[in-house]
């Protein structure tokens, strides 16, 4: 809210200092913070055009006037998201995330089902006995239906949106695949160590929600408390961004990220 106080005007024109006053919701830390900023320009931009008007009518020239407003000129450049576009810092992180969130618990429930309803050991002879010929032949449909999810999210982002893609296609449908791979590898690892199908979602549950705040794209992971900063290295979102900052916005060779 920007509050503009009554006779505004005339207290500007008789150099009374009218008090400008603006409430911002820091409820959501990026918006508050860019509403603050749109906010406090919009005042500093009132403030010197009466300083102009004043300036102006005791005859100084325009250099001089400029000299007195603006004493250092400064240029800001927002990199890879000029328009400060809240949808494209928000969705390539929130539409991934929660992905694999609802793989690795899809992931869970596959395997942990067969647990579950006492049918492991059908599907184990089934495999020749082999845990691998069993997992891969178990998860690879689930990992080609979350691969054409991934990329249609990418292709509507990318494609139809225009979010910013500097690193070109295949880097962007290989970053996907490795995502959908290690919020599979996530699943299974959770359930190898805790085979309980409801304790193994749960833990998934909560692993994935975590790392929304851990991974770094709401506040910088630098700035966390060490051991914070050192257990965000464990969740895969966290990898996913760094990865997608570096290829997607900075268009960084994969050498980089590799």
């Amino acid at each position: 809210f920007l509050m503009i106080p009554s006779n505004f005007a005339n207290d500007l024109q008789g150099f009374r200092q009218p008090v400008l006053t603006y409430y911002v919701s820091y409820t959501y830390y990026v918006a508050g913070s860019l509403t603050y900023s749109s906010l406090r320009k919009l005042t500093e931009l009132v403030s010197g055009a009466a300083l102009r008007s004043s300036l102006s009518a005791k005859g100084v020239g325009e250099e001089q006037m400029m000299a007195q407003l603006q004493p250092i000129v400064i240029e800001a450049h927002a990199l890879h998201n000029p328009s400060l576009n809240y949808a494209i810092y928000l969705n390539n992180t929130i539409v991934p995330g929660l992905m694999m969130l609802l793989i690795s618990l899809m992931t869970v429930y596959a395997v942990g089902s067969e647990v579950k309803f006492n049918t492991a050991r059908s599907w184990l002879e089934k495999s020749n006995h082999s845990i691998l010929l069993a997992l891969f032949s178990k998860l690879l449909p689930y990992t080609l239906a979350f691969m054409v999810i991934a990329l249609f999210a990418d292709y509507y982002m990318y494609g139809v949106l225009q979010y910013p893609c500097e690193g070109g296609l295949w880097p962007t449908v290989i970053l996907t695949l490795f995502m959908v791979l290690s919020a599979q590898a996530l699943g299974l690892l959770f359930f190898a160590a805790i085979p309980v199908l409801r304790m193994a979602l749960s833990l998934c549950s909560l692993w994935g929600v975590v790392s929304f705040s851990i991974c770094g794209f709401s506040f910088p992971q630098p700035a966390m408390e060490a051991p914070v900063r050192a257990l965000s290295w464990l969740f895969p979102l966290r990898h996913y961004y760094l990865i997608y900052v570096s290829q997607t916005l900075d268009g960084n060779s994969p050498l980089y990220s590799f």
